[in-house]
């Protein structure tokens, strides 16, 4: 009698361990592609909304030229004839922070190499 409890917990072991063998791998493929497909959809919304802004942007360059004229002179440092410009020179961390948000706006609108 003790035997056939052995023998049945043995069989029930070897059946789980089998069922492990076959089972886990597949499921912990599964759990990372989950999390590879949560990474991408985030990433596509994040990209679909810098699009809508940029399709925005681009509608106002096109058709609202006070707009234009505004750009152009903020990151170009365009002037209309006649028109003198004073600079106010910032200290150097505000010169960095400028530089920063600079370097974000530019890598908004530029393409990626990848």
């Amino acid at each position: 009698m003790f035997s056939k409890r052995v023998r049945l917990l043995f069989m029930l072991f070897a059946i789980f361990f089998a069922f492990a063998l076959v089972y886990l791998p597949g499921f912990s493929k599964y759990q990372e592609l989950k999390r590879k497909e949560f990474e991408i959809t985030h990433e596509i919304e994040r990209l679909r909304g810098i699009a809508l802004k940029l399709a925005e942007e681009e509608k106002l360059l096109e058709s609202d030229s006070e707009y234009l004229e505004k750009i152009a002179r903020e990151n170009l440092g365009r002037v209309r004839p006649g028109e003198v410009v004073y600079r106010i020179l910032h200290s150097e961390k505000q010169q960095k922070k400028s530089h920063e948000d600079l370097d974000k706006r530019e890598d908004l609108v530029s393409p990626s190499t990848s």
